[in-house]
């Protein structure tokens, strides 16, 4: 509705919630509205920026709008400062730490066990053993044929496939049949 208004238009709404879903919304809505030109009213707020006092109006909403934001903003600030005097860090506690980061560590230098399986050990996502094997620069050990693709021999006939290993699964279209 809004992309059809012309400059010289005038937008009319039955209450101004209807124009917008929250304040700052509603402060960008009227100023982009003014700069192309178009008049609001709205019927049960009685605001009508085709008069001066209806812009008058409209400016003091936006006024008070911004002083909100500036007074959320400063609380907030104040709240982190609080939190940091206190020794409170945000965010959510790490779900390995201490003796449990302590035996994964152990666990990776041995490089007895694949870091899928440290994961599920320690009932994590993979990708933080992966972070915490490169913070250490520990490498997580990884079967040959994952590195190779297939299962180094040591006679001269060539590499050996492994078992189940083969060309990865089609997706999409397949070639047509002839």
């Amino acid at each position: 509705m809004l992309d059809a208004l012309r400059p010289g238009d005038t937008l009319v709404v039955w209450r101004l919630d209807r124009l917008s879903r929250s304040l700052s919304d509603l402060v960008q809505r009227l100023a982009w509205l003014e700069r192309s030109h178009v008049h609001t009213i709205s019927i049960c707020e009685a605001l009508d920026t085709t008069t001066p006092a209806g812009l008058m109006v409209a400016h003091m909403i936006g006024t008070f709008a911004e002083f909100e934001r500036a007074i959320i903003l400063e609380r907030t600030r104040a709240g982190l400062d609080s939190a940091r005097a206190r020794g409170r860090i945000g965010g959510r506690p790490p779900k390995l730490a201490g003796d449990r980061l302590a035996l994964l560590l152990d666990l990776l230098r041995a490089g007895t066990h694949r870091g899928a399986d440290l994961a599920r050990m320690f009932d994590v996502h993979p990708s933080q053993i992966s972070r915490h094997a490169a913070r250490l620069r520990v490498a997580t050990p990884r079967p040959l044929t994952e590195v190779f693709g297939y299962l180094p021999n040591a006679d001269e006939s060539g590499p050996q496939p492994a078992a189940g290993a083969g060309p990865p699964p089609r997706r999409g279209k397949t070639a047509p049949r002839g």
